[in-house]
């Protein structure tokens, strides 16, 4: 019997890049409590639910890139299993058809859905 080699699966990878405006078209708005400056994209390699690595793409608050990087870094480790990584705006800014599409996303300048006085939700 011959032994095959089994191939490692490639390493976890991320990549932090600045926005803008013109890539927020659905997800950011005027009087949003934060801007396109303070956000960042971040790319990154995960495991898909057929165990497979795939590239996706979070929009998260620059000062949160470090911590959000290790979170995925961990699951890619565990492999847990991710049906997709996509940034709102490829929904239209649509919570309802990105969860449909059961997506993982981040930033989302929106108001919360929640009783009493309008406030902004965690996500913007």
């Amino acid at each position: 019997m011959v032994a095959v080699p089994v191939a490692s699966p490639p390493p976890f990878v991320a990549k932090v890049e600045h926005v803008g405006r013109a890539d927020l078209r659905w997800s950011w708005r005027p009087g949003c409590p934060v801007g396109p400056s303070q956000l960042r994209r971040i790319r990154l390699r995960y495991v898909g639910f057929d165990g497979q690595p795939h590239f996706g793409t979070l929009v998260v608050n620059a000062s949160v890139t470090a911590q959000v990087t290790s979170v995925f870094k961990r699951l890619y480790g565990e492999h847990f299993p991710i049906r997709s990584i996509l940034p709102i705006d490829v929904f239209h800014g649509s919570d309802s058809r990105s969860t449909a599409a059961d997506n993982t996303s981040s930033f989302n300048c929106r108001f919360a859905v929640a009783p009493g006085p309008k406030h902004w939700s965690m996500h913007a």
